[in-house]
């Protein structure tokens, strides 16, 4: 499986000395305490707004066959606070990197690309899509059976992946989409094996970087032709590795991976501002996880970074899109039964965290869908503080109730984005609000809701 050979460490671009004080606390969303006879392996989260999708899959212990996995996707509209399961109707058998039957299914990667669009992909070459919401999920074919590494779509149309063909002999290869994965085209450009990283700009404009740390290639043409940064760990150098890149917006490109000195992997991480002209490396004074990690969004206000190993209990937080980074302890609401491995880091547009945690680093035990509040002292969501509305029911489906003295409302998403609606005295009509989370406001007060 790929993180069992993706080595990267938990680290920071400027690090304090010493670990702050928690400001975010922790707690389970999902499963729920009476998931009964079910585990849930959950590997990857990503959110856009408040709208966050999760892969894993759904095993049942009691069973020994292949039927016991089923491969499961997640949905929550409300910044992870709430999760309802969608079964995509994948096979519960897939194939290893080479073609070799396997009795554990896994989607590895996901991309919330808006409120409705969402992208996963994993084993035996599965890509699976959807355009509403996770209602319906289309499988997509690669004419492969390789595993699928990397994923990212700029726009519900534009897309790009890195896989494994199948076989050796194959390595892996890029491929592209500008029909919304209806076709994936196989790019002439290829230099490495094994996989790396990839990235949509927009347009025609692609960035693959390789696992090990040789370059960032980005390409405005479908890759007939292509730009190469300068190495970003120099050929002399055989102890590090960059595992992942983290990118913001045409400058901002942060690689993230491990030093294998003396068999003991130290954090290491690596940036340039100038698209990849240059690299600098700082140095990290302390160690605080072993293997490899996750990294939220650079367009976030809060960016955290954190994964697994012998230091329990830290985070990597920045407040200034991964430029500086203080190390952080957290907590859980109820830190006796809570797990402390991390897998996978989201941040909602309330720079709520929403993240995977784990009793160990590879998948053997079951993990936890969670979600990080901020304290007080974090930096404030750019929305303005909720104050106290009441407003029933929620969710709500036709008519949201609202007490307000002042009789005038607006309705709006996590974006900002404004909604026309009727209302009738205290009766506001939400039928038509495509489903999501929404805020209502009367100029004084206002409260958040779902419409379902």
């Amino acid at each position: 499986m790929l993180k069992t050979f993706l080595l990267t460490v938990l680290t920071c671009l400027t690090i304090a000395s010493g670990t702050r004080a928690q400001e975010y606390e922790w707690s389970i969303t999902y499963p729920p305490a009476d998931s009964g006879k079910y585990a849930y392996f959950f590997n990857a989260v990503d959110c856009y707004g408040e709208v966050c999708t999760a892969v894993g899959d759904k095993r049942n212990p009691a069973i020994t066959t292949n039927d016991r996995n089923v491969l499961m996707c997640f949905r929550s509209t409300d910044g992870g606070e709430t999760w309802k399961e969608q079964d995509p109707g994948l096979p519960h058998e897939r194939s290893d990197l080479f073609g070799s039957p396997q009795s554990t299914p896994q989607l590895n990667f996901v991309q919330q690309i808006d409120s409705l669009n969402a992208v996963a992909v994993g084993d035996s070459g599965i890509v699976i899509k959807t355009t509403d919401g996770g209602n319906t999920w289309q499988r997509q074919n690669l004419n492969s059976i390789g595993q699928v590494f990397s994923v990212n779509f700029s726009d519900p149309m534009t897309g790009v992946i890195v896989k494994y063909w199948g076989t050796p002999s194959d390595s892996t290869n890029i491929m592209i989409t500008h029909d919304g994965g209806a076709t994936w085209v196989r790019s002439p450009f290829c230099p490495w094996y094994p996989a790396g990283m990839c990235h949509a700009d927009g347009g025609e404009s692609f960035r693959a970087i390789t696992y090990g740390g040789e370059s960032v290639y980005t390409t405005h043409d479908d890759w007939q032709t292509f730009d190469s940064t300068a190495w970003i760990i120099p050929l002399a150098d055989t102890n590090h590795i960059v595992s992942w890149c983290n990118f913001r917006g045409t400058d901002t490109l942060i690689g993230y991976g491990s030093d294998h000195y003396e068999g003991n992997p130290d954090m290491f991480i690596i940036q340039s501002t100038n698209a990849g002209s240059s690299w600098s490396s700082p140095q990290v004074p302390d160690t605080l996880i072993q293997y490899a990690g996750s990294m939220s969004s650079l367009d976030r206000d809060i960016v955290f970074y954190g994964g697994w190993g012998l230091y329990k209990n830290k985070i990597a937080v920045s407040r200034d899109h991964g430029m500086t980074w203080d190390i952080e302890s957290y907590m859980f609401n109820k830190p006796d039964t809570i797990p402390s491995w991390i897998m996978s880091l989201a941040v909602t547009q309330n720079n709520e965290g929403v993240g995977i945690f784990s009793y160990d680093g590879f998948s053997i035990d079951p993990s936890v869908l969670a979600r990080g509040v901020p304290a007080s002292s974090v930096v404030a969501s750019s929305l303005p503080a909720e104050q106290a509305m009441e407003i029933f029911p929620n969710p709500a489906t036709m008519i949201l109730n609202a007490k307000s003295s002042s009789g005038t409302f607006t309705i709006s998403d996590p974006l900002g984005r404004s909604y026309d609606i009727s209302h009738t005295g205290s009766k506001l009509d939400v039928s038509s609000l495509p489903s999501g989370v929404y805020f209502v406001s009367d100029g004084v007060s206002r409260a958040k809701f779902v419409k379902e």
